[in-house]
């Protein structure tokens, strides 16, 4: 688990978000 997965599960939960706000 580095910096790049970390990032990566970030832009996921984003996206997640973004569909459950939007």
């Amino acid at each position: 688990m580095g910096e790049r997965t970390g990032s990566r599960v970030f832009q996921w939960v984003w996206s997640y978000v973004v569909t459950m706000t939007g």
